[in-house]
């Protein structure tokens, strides 16, 4: 029986470590060119998180002040550009040190009002096989955390042209769409915009561009406008000219098309599905990235107007001037859903009078776990009563 439970336990043991060597197993090629002051396995904020090309994945130090991680590029390269992209514990003050030896480094830049977001990093020409960001004072009461962290080499080939370049039309509007270029060292786009395909190309936007779409809207109806877009990599190298596209700028018609009232619901919806892009498309599952905002995107193109939402499970928390009602939690415990309808109804009135359109609660959940900070925006665990 004992030899049983030993041979069961024996089992489990070596499962786990599989289980946690295949969790590590993507980052052992990488893991051997990079370092840092903090390297806790236990944890996916491993160091060659800094460089595995995920966006979304990150290294982080410990949470103190002087923190590091360094890597290493195969060989002594030749660059002058280096990106940081911070998460939100960034280095209020940081140095980019370099070596040849991983033991003896030289400071070649150096960052006194870091404010996070990404550093673009261009430096007179150097030449080392080691490249460590050395953080002397953290921005937050967190460590230092990066989710990339690179360094150009200066003989990187120009970037690809972008592809599957489309325009479509809009009211005085244009929206242009393309293959984002998925290059490690691509920066950002360019836009040239031309009356006539034969006339001069002139570029239209005014920030760099680093995403793979563009709305113009200085344009008018009923002319005739032709594109182009180049891509542009941190060196400042440019890609060829994409294929060229036109368009011409029209107003909707009401009749026949999505705004028509009198059609089917399902037949208009379809038809404004067919006018968006696959961004255009996205950005209407996600509002703008601001808390106190909480308003979804609209499109100007398409006239379609934006959501105006507001927190608040038990009333509208929004401004000032608005009830507090009993929580969710407490409204079930009455089994009483015409009251839970009469409380709604008293929280719509309040939302249109704070000029919102959709209330953001309460939570519809089976909360099993008194422990959750939030059950209380549900009605608790009974399936019956939530449903």
């Amino acid at each position: 029986m004992y030899k049983k439970i030993f041979f069961a336990i024996v089992c489990a043991c070596v499962l786990s470590l599989s289980f946690f060597s295949l969790s590590y197993a993507d980052c052992i090629p990488i893991q051997k060119a990079v370092s840092s002051s903090a390297e806790d396995r236990s944890t996916n904020l491993i160091p060659c998180r800094a460089i595995d090309k995920d966006p979304y994945s990150r290294w982080s130090s410990n949470h103190s002040d002087n923190q590091w991680i360094y890597f290493d590029l195969g060989e002594v390269k030749e660059f002058n550009v280096i990106t940081i992209v911070w998460e939100s514990a960034f280095a209020r003050v940081y140095e980019i040190d370099i070596s040849d030896d991983a033991d003896n480094w030289k400071t070649v830049y150096r960052e006194n009002e870091g404010d996070g977001g990404e550093d673009l990093i261009r430096l007179n020409d150097q030449k080392a096989r080691y490249v460590r960001m050395r953080g002397i004072k953290r921005g937050t009461q967190w460590g230092y955390s990066i989710y990339e962290f690179k360094v150009i080499a200066k003989d990187n080939l120009p970037p690809e042209a972008p592809i599957d370049v489309s325009a479509l039309s809009g009211n005085n509007s244009i929206i242009l769409s393309w293959e984002s270029n998925k290059e490690n060292d691509f920066y950002y786009y360019d836009v040239y915009r031309s009356w006539k395909d034969e006339e001069e190309f002139v570029k239209v936007n005014v920030e760099p561009l680093t995403s793979a779409g563009f709305l113009d809207t200085s344009v008018a109806n009923g002319q005739e406008y032709y594109y182009y877009i180049i891509a542009v990599d941190y060196l400042k190298n440019k890609s060829h000219s994409s294929k060229r596209v036109y368009s011409v700028p029209a107003l909707i018609p009401r009749k026949g098309t999505y705004l028509d009232a009198s059609l089917p619901l399902e037949e208009r919806v379809n038809d404004l599905l067919g006018r968006m892009t696959l961004k255009e498309k996205v950005e209407q599952l996600a509002g703008i990235v601001n808390y106190d905002d909480m308003t979804s995107c609209g499109n100007a193109r398409l006239n379609i107007p934006p959501l105006k939402c507001a927190d608040g499970p038990h009333g509208v928390r929004w401004g000032e001037g608005s009830s507090a009602f009993p929580v969710p939690i407490a409204i079930a415990a009455s089994w009483n859903p015409s009251l839970s309808y009469e409380m709604g109804v008293y929280i719509a009135r309040e939302l249109k009078g704070h000029g919102r359109d959709v209330s953001l609660g309460p939570c519809l959940n089976i909360c099993r776990d008194p422990r959750a900070g939030r059950s209380y925006e549900g009605y608790g665990e009974d399936p019956y009563l939530v449903g």
